[in-house]
């Protein structure tokens, strides 16, 4: 995790390195962190169904807020024309 951590550090200082680079930096953990709860078992009496719903429920609001942001990405970039 630290030489991801320097890794991404050293090449967000890169000249290039724009917002879609942040999204797709930022995106990845959620996207990571929100499958994983899949595999992690719930506290407490939690019914299987509840928590796949849930998780599926999590993960699919990530993929619209990062599906969100990624086309007010393209919105804000100049056209190419």
């Amino acid at each position: 995790m630290v030489v991801l951590g320097w890794l991404l550090l050293r090449w967000s200082r890169r000249q290039g390195w724009g917002p879609r680079h942040v999204l797709a930096a930022a995106g990845s953990a959620l996207v990571v962190r929100a499958g994983l709860s899949f595999l992690v078992e719930p506290l407490g009496d939690i019914d299987g169904t509840v928590k796949y719903a849930v998780n599926a429920a999590t993960l699919g609001g990530v993929a619209a807020l990062l599906l969100m942001a990624a086309h007010r990405l393209r919105r804000q970039e100049p056209s190419a024309c």
